[in-house]
């Protein structure tokens, strides 16, 4: 499930770059690292599959799959070493926040907080929780 986890932040870490654009300071940087990490848990993966197919049982096979493994091992601690990379050089922010255009005026812009169903249903609850 980890390697999961790490798939998908490197695909929102990926989606936020290129929504930042080439005006990003490191922009190439972040996306070619993303690339690695992406290729190398791709490449992991694909030996985990390969490894559990495979009778450990069987004398023949037992040399290649302690290589596998090794490389395997190898490749998801590469992968750690990126993502930490990635982190440094950080992703400053996503498509939350759009951008503002010349053409229209801060005084035309108005944000109304909307009071829905569930979020006061979460006001009241964490009211509760508190006053116990």
């Amino acid at each position: 499930m980890l390697d999961v986890a790490l798939l998908m932040a490197n695909a929102s870490q990926l989606k936020a770059v290129l929504e930042q654009g080439p005006e990003f300071k490191y922009f190439l940087t972040v996306i070619i690292l993303i690339a690695a990490s992406l290729f190398f848990q791709v490449l992991a993966g694909a030996l985990f599959v390969n490894m559990a197919r495979k009778n450990l049982n069987d004398v023949a096979n037992q040399r290649k799959l302690d290589i596998m493994n090794n490389v395997a091992t190898g490749l998801v601690f590469l992968t750690v070493i990126i993502n930490i990379f990635i982190t440094a050089f950080g992703v400053q922010k996503t498509g939350l926040y759009p951008k503002h255009h010349a053409s229209v005026s801060q005084a035309e812009i108005s944000v109304k907080p909307q009071i829905t169903h569930r979020r006061l249903h979460r006001v009241w609850v964490y009211t509760y929780i508190c006053d116990l």
